[in-house]
């Protein structure tokens, strides 16, 4: 990653100046305030570390910065019991931060050259008892227990909406904030996909499977032609006046949709029963697991399919991308 020979620069950022620079430049790009958030706690985690040896981030040239000390840096993370998904925060937002100053003519070496020796360093927990994500299908075999059993109404519909929306995160693997932004006209259910805007404002595809599909139009079938658009909707006794005057006034049913908040405590309930430690973001980890290690998908493809943050940049898709990226995510829906 470092090489002896000076960057293009007339004199060397310090620490503290690279971190502004890069900050700078992720607001610029219209970045979510959470993700610069986190990314300047995850760097100024490690400009810490230098700190507490000797290395001053205020002064220390930011080109003197060496591999073996981000290196270092999880070493002492995971000695100090920070979490793996802490740790795999830190390599994320360290490997971002060095390939923008790389680009920017700011920091000797090449990309490919701090890929090939980040990439070495891992952020894996200790082996224990299997990851709660590998017990995922059985959440959704629980779900879909719960949901047949359901007896009124109103019980049959939360059974199954509940079950459709551990479906819609299992195939999708949706933030959940886009599960919960989700209206019935996304869907277009000849092409098993929905456009969506996710983090950032940008847009992406999002691809179903055939289990999703059914599951979601098993709960629709249930609320009939109700005219309301968001895809998941509160059925509780609490929102009964609601519901009332949504149907007076013809509403929409915005005032009926599940938040964020309240399908994490779906998801929380469900995996409970089941003795599973689950949230929806766990849904994301395991699609991307299964993409690239069991579909042997490449690695650009998961990152539009999922939308992560470290996709240079999200557009919607044409035509000519679509069917090769739904083929990607059809993959896992065929074994």
């Amino acid at each position: 990653m470092h090489a002896d020979s000076s960057s293009g620069q007339d004199s060397a950022l310090t620490c503290d100046e690279a971190l502004a620079l890069y900050l700078d430049h992720l607001t610029l790009r219209g970045r979510a305030p959470a993700t610069i958030r986190t990314y300047a706690a995850s760097i100024g985690s490690f400009f810490t570390f230098l700190a507490d040896r000797k290395r001053e981030p205020a002064t220390t040239p930011i080109t003197s910065v060496r591999t073996a000390e981000v290196a270092a840096f999880l070493l002492f993370a995971t000695r100090a019991g920070r979490k793996p998904a802490t740790r795999a925060a830190y390599l994320t937002a360290l490997t971002a931060f060095f390939r923008f100053l790389i680009l920017k003519g700011r920091y000797p070496g090449t990309v490919e050259a701090l890929r090939a020796e980040l990439s070495e360093l891992t952020v894996k927990g200790a082996r224990g008892r299997p990851a709660p994500d590998q017990r995922l299908p059985a959440l959704l075999h629980g779900a879909d227990l719960v949901a047949g059993k359901a007896k009124g109404e109103r019980s049959r519909l939360v059974g199954l909406r509940n079950r459709a929306i551990l479906h819609t995160l299992f195939a999708s693997g949706m933030r959940v904030s886009e599960v919960a932004s989700l209206s019935r006209q996304d869907i277009d259910w000849e092409r098993a996909h929905a456009l969506i805007t996710g983090k950032g404002g940008k847009q992406r595809l999002v691809f179903f499977s055939p289990d999703a599909l059914a599951a979601i139009n098993a709960y629709l079938d249930l609320r009939g032609e109700d005219g309301f658009s968001p895809l998941f909707l509160h059925h509780d006794n609490a929102h009964t006046a609601q519901l009332a005057r949504e149907r007076t006034a013809k509403g929409d049913g915005e005032s009926l949709r599940l938040t964020s908040r309240q399908i994490q405590s779906v998801v929380r309930a469900l995996a409970r029963k089941e003795g599973i430690r689950a949230t929806p973001h766990t849904f994301r980890h395991f699609v991307a697991t299964e993409l690239l290690n069991d579909a042997g998908a490449d690695i650009r493809d998961v990152q539009e399919i999922l939308g992560h943050a470290s996709l240079a940049t999200t557009q919607i898709y044409t035509h000519k991308g679509a069917p090769r990226l739904a083929a990607t995510a059809a993959r896992r829906f065929e074994r």
